[in-house]
C-alpha cells in the first residue's frame, strides 16, 4: 500500500510539472531568438535607459516632495498651531498647556517619509520653536541646532524673516550636539508677506537625496546633481563635485541626452526636469563605460539566461509539489466527509468531479429543505409590510428617521416627489358584521381583483394595504411636482375602473385625498381620502371622489381622532416641524376651506383644549411651566378672534411641550452615549463585540443605534472601535517585545491577517515597520 502511494504521488507531481516545464522553454526559447538583435540595439536604448533610469529618480523624489507639501499643508492648516501663532507669551498661564497638548498632537513624520530628518514649528510672535518631542526658546533652539556659519541674526533674517512658500534651500551643514548633518531645509512661512507669524521647517537628510544620485550608474569620473528653477545646485553626487553646473542654454526642453567634453574628458550628459518642482536633474558618464556597457549586458545576459534554465526547472518542480498538495488533501476530504470511493490518483481529477457531482445533489436537497423556510420568511415579510402601511397611515410614526428605520427593516422603497392616498371602496359587497362565509370569501376575491388590476395599470411596484372597513389603499408616487399630475391620476384611476368593469364586472367607489410633498403627511392624505368618501352625495357608482371638491360650507369640523393621537405622540417626541405643519393644516381647512357656524368653531377649540388636558397628563413637566400657555384654558370662546386666540395659545404649548421633551431627551442621549463609550473602551479587546452585541446590550435596534452612534460622535462605530483597538496596539508596539500575532489578539482581532491589513490601511505601513521605524526614531532621539 506505501509504495503504491508513493507512486501515485510521483506521478501526480509529474502531471503537474510538465506544463510548467514546456511554458519554461518557451520564452527561453524566444529569448535565444531575440538575443542577437537586442544586443545590436542596445547602444541605441542606453540613451533612452539612461532617460528612464533619472525619470525613475526624479518621481519618487517628486513623490516624496508631494509627501512633504502634503505634510507641510497640514502643519500650516492645523488649528492648535494656528491659534498659538497669534499669542505672544505661549509660555505662561494656560498658554503652556496649549503648548503641551499641541506638541502631543504632531505627528512623527519620520516614521513614514524616511526623507525627513526633522521638522520644527517656529512662532515668531512668541520666541518659540517646537515638534512633536519638545519646545524650545528661539535662542535655545540656534544654540542647540546651528546652521552653517549663519549667527543667530543672520539664520533669524534668512529663515523667519523672509516669505518662503514651501521653498527647498540648498543643502547646509547643520551642527546638532557635536555632530555634523548635511541637510536641505525646505521652509513655509506662516501668515502673509506683511505680517510674517513664523515659519515651518522641515529638514531633509541630504544622503538620502544624494542616494538617488549615488544609485546612477556616473562611472569614474562622472557625476551628477539636482538643481533649482534658479540654477542654485540643492544636491550633488560626488557631495564636492559643484563646479560642473552645466549652463542652462544646454539644457532645452524638458528631457534629453548629448555628448560634450568636460574638464577635457569626453561625457554623455542626460537630464530630465521636474515640471511641478522646477527641478533639474542632471548625470554625467564618461563615454567609454556606455561600449563597456553593451559587453557586460551580453555576458550578463548569457549568464542569466543559463541561470534562469536551471532555477526555472527547480522552480516548476517546487511548484508542481506545493499545487499537488492541495488536491491530494482535496481527495482526502471528499473520500472522508462525502463519502466518495477512493481511487487511483492518476485518476485525481474524477474522483473530485464524483465528489462534486454528490456535493450539487446534497445542495439540491438542502435547496428543497429551504424552500418552505424561504416562504414562511415572505411571508412574514408581508406582515412587516401591512403593520407598516398601518402605522404610517394612522400617524402613529414620530419621525422621519424612524420612518426610514422601518421602511429598511420591511424592505419597502417609497420614492417619490408628491405622495397621495387613494381609497377603493368595495360597500356594494358587505360590511363586516352579518358577512356569511360565501360573501367573505367573494370579498377575498374582489380585493385580490383590484389589486391586481391597480398594478397591471400603475406599471410599477404598488403600495396596496387592507383597512378594518373591507377597503383597498392605494398609496401612490409621482414625480414631478404640481403641473397635469391630477390628470395623469385621474387618468390612472379611469383606467383601473374600465379594467374592473371589463374583467371582473367589479364596481367600486374611489376616493383620492391632496397631494403632500412629504412621507409624514400620509396621514393626512388618508383622512382626506376618507372625508371625501364619506363627506361627498354619491350619485352613481364608479365614481371617483376628490377632497378638493368636497362642498365648502360643511356642516362639522375637521378634527379625528386620530389627528389628536398624531398631535399628542408628536408633541411627546418633540417634533416642532410636524406640530406646526399639523396645526396649519387644521387651521386651513376649519377656519379657511369649511364655512363653518360660530357654534362649531367653539366646539372645535374647546375639542382640542381637551387634547391638551390628555397631554398634560402623559408628559412629566412642571405646572408652573406651562401655566403662561394655558392661562385661556378657563375663558369662554365668545367671537372667532376669541377662537384665534385660544388657536395660538394652544401652538405656543404644544411648543413648550417640544421643547422640554427635546431638552430630556438630549440629556438622555448624552448619558447613553457616554454609557456606550465606557463599554467600548472595557470591552474593546472582546473579538465578539460588534453592532448587534451593542445594540443586544443597550436594547436597541441596530438600525437606530447605528445612526444614533454616528449623530452623537461624529464616526461610524466601526471606525471607532478600530481606532481603539489599533491605538492600544500602537502601545503595545512602541512599548513591549510582544509578537504581531499576540498584540492582535490582545487588541479585539480574530486573526494577524485581519490586523495587518487594517494596520497598513490605517498607518501607511505593516505593524514590523512601524516598530522598526519607532525604534531608530528612538535611538536618534536618545544618541548622547
Amino acid at each position: 500500500m506505501k509504495k503504491s502511494v508513493g507512486t501515485g504521488k510521483k506521478a501526480l507531481i509529474l502531471r503537474f510539472s510538465i506544463p510548467y516545464l514546456l511554458l519554461l522553454f518557451v520564452p527561453l526559447s524566444m529569448g535565444l531568438l531575440t538575443y542577437n538583435k537586442s544586443v545590436a540595439l542596445l547602444g541605441k536604448e542606453i540613451e533612452t535607459a539612461n532617460i528612464s533610469m533619472l525619470e525613475q529618480s526624479k518621481n519618487m523624489l517628486d513623490a516624496r516632495m508631494n509627501e512633504i507639501a502634503q505634510i507641510v499643508r497640514e502643519l500650516k492648516e492645523n488649528p492648535k498651531i494656528v491659534h498659538l501663532q497669534q499669542l505672544h507669551k505661549v509660555m505662561e498661564g494656560s498658554s503652556v498647556y496649549h503648548v503641551v497638548e499641541t506638541t502631543t498632537s504632531l505627528y512623527h513624520y519620520s516614521l513614514s517619509n524616511n526623507f525627513i530628518m526633522d521638522y520644527f514649528i517656529v512662532l515668531k510672535n512668541s520666541g518659540v520653536v517646537l515638534n512633536e518631542r519638545t519646545a524650545y526658546p528661539l535662542q535655545e533652539f540656534y544654540n542647540f541646532y546651528q546652521f552653517g556659519q549663519l549667527t543667530a541674526e543672520e539664520w533669524q533674517n534668512d529663515y523667519l524673516n523672509r516669505f518662503y512658500n514651501n521653498a527647498y534651500l540648498p543643502t547646509v551643514t547643520m551642527v546638532s550636539e557635536g555632530k555634523e548633518h548635511s541637510v536641505i531645509p525646505v521652509i513655509q512661512t506662516l501668515g502673509q508677506p506683511n505680517n510674517i507669524q513664523g515659519a515651518i521647517m522641515i529638514l531633509l537628510d541630504s544622503s538620502k537625496v544624494e542616494s538617488l544620485l549615488r544609485d546612477l550608474h556616473t562611472g569614474e569620473g562622472g557625476f551628477a546633481y539636482i538643481a533649482d528653477d534658479n540654477g542654485h545646485i540643492i544636491t550633488a553626487y560626488p557631495h564636492n563635485n559643484r563646479e560642473y553646473k552645466l549652463a542652462d542654454a544646454l539644457l532645452s526642453g524638458e528631457r534629453g541626452s548629448f555628448e560634450t567634453e568636460i574638464a577635457g574628458q569626453n561625457m554623455v550628459v542626460t537630464y530630465n526636469k521636474s515640471p511641478k518642482f522646477k527641478w533639474t536633474h542632471v548625470v554625467a558618464q564618461p563615454a567609454q563605460i556606455v561600449k563597456e556597457n553593451m559587453y557586460s549586458y551580453k555576458r550578463w545576459t548569457q549568464t542569466v539566461m543559463v541561470v534562469s534554465l536551471l532555477l526555472g526547472a527547480a522552480g516548476a518542480i517546487l511548484m508542481a509539489y506545493r499545487n499537488s498538495r492541495p488536491v491530494k488533501r482535496l481527495i482526502q476530504t471528499i473520500g472522508e466527509r462525502i463519502g466518495v470511493e477512493q481511487s487511483p490518483v492518476h485518476d485525481a481529477f474524477g474522483m473530485i468531479q464524483a465528489g462534486l457531482t454528490k456535493l450539487i445533489d446534497n445542495n439540491d436537497v438542502l435547496h428543497r429543505t429551504n424552500a418552505g423556510l424561504v416562504e414562511r420568511m415572505r411571508e412574514q415579510a408581508s406582515f412587516l409590510r401591512f403593520s407598516l402601511y398601518e402605522r404610517l397611515l394612522k400617524g402613529q410614526i414620530r419621525s422621519r428617521e424612524q420612518l426610514d428605520v422601518l421602511l429598511q427593516h420591511a424592505e419597502v422603497g417609497i420614492t417619490g416627489d408628491l405622495y397621495t392616498v387613494v381609497i377603493f371602496d368595495l360597500h356594494h359587497y358587505g360590511q363586516g358584521l352579518g358577512m356569511s362565509t360565501d360573501a367573505m370569501k367573494e370579498m377575498d376575491v374582489k380585493k385580490i381583483a383590484v389589486k391586481e388590476t391597480i398594478a397591471l395599470a400603475y406599471g410599477k411596484q404598488a403600495h396596496l394595504h387592507e383597512n378594518e372597513d373591507q377597503q383597498i389603499v392605494f398609496i401612490v408616487t409621482a414625480e414631478g411636482s404640481g403641473g397635469d399630475l391630477r390628470r395623469q391620476l385621474a387618468e390612472l384611476l379611469s383606467r383601473i375602473q374600465t379594467g374592473l368593469i371589463s374583467k371582473f364586472r367589479l364596481k367600486t367607489v374611489i376616493a383620492v385625498g391632496d397631494m403632500a410633498d412629504s412621507l409624514m403627511d400620509l396621514p393626512r392624505c388618508y383622512e382626506q381620502a376618507k372625508q371625501a368618501l364619506t363627506g361627498h352625495v354619491w350619485e352613481l357608482d364608479n365614481q371617483i371622489l376628490w377632497y378638493e371638491s368636497l362642498p365648502k360650507d360643511m356642516l362639522s369640523y375637521f378634527y379625528p381622532a386620530d389627528q389628536e393621537i398624531k398631535l399628542i405622540n408628536f408633541a411627546k417626541a418633540g417634533d416642532k416641524e410636524e406640530i406646526r405643519n399639523m396645526l396649519e393644516e387644521l387651521h386651513r381647512v376649519n377656519f379657511e376651506t369649511r364655512q363653518l357656524p360660530f357654534y362649531m368653531i367653539q366646539m372645535l377649540i374647546y375639542d382640542m383644549w381637551g387634547t391638551v388636558l390628555k397631554l398634560f397628563e402623559q408628559v412629566d413637566i412642571l405646572q408652573d411651566t406651562v401655566a403662561e400657555h394655558i392661562r385661556l384654558l378657563g375663558k369662554e370662546v365668545r367671537s372667532v378672534e376669541d377662537a384665534l386666540h385660544h388657536y395660538h395659545a394652544i401652538y405656543l404649548y404644544y411648543e413648550h411641550v417640544c421643547d422640554e421633551m427635546n431638552s430630556k431627551k438630549k440629556s438622555s442621549n448624552d448619558r447613553l452615549i457616554q454609557e456606550i463609550k465606557l463599554y467600548l473602551d472595557n470591552e474593546f479587546k472582546n473579538t465578539d463585540l460588534s453592532l448587534t452585541l451593542l445594540s443586544e446590550k443597550f436594547m436597541i435596534s441596530e438600525a437606530y443605534l447605528s445612526q444614533f452612534f454616528k449623530e452623537q460622535l461624529g464616526i461610524n462605530f466601526s471606525d471607532y472601535l478600530e481606532s481603539r483597538r489599533l491605538g492600544y496596539a500602537c502601545k503595545k508596539l512602541l512599548a513591549t517585545r510582544q509578537t504581531i500575532n499576540q498584540i492582535s489578539l490582545d487588541a479585539g482581532y480574530n486573526s494577524a491577517n485581519s490586523f495587518f491589513k487594517a494596520f497598513k490601511r490605517v498607518h501607511g505601513m505593516s505593524p514590523t515597520e512601524f516598530r522598526k521605524h519607532a525604534a531608530i526614531a528612538s535611538r536618534k532621539s536618545f544618541t548622547p
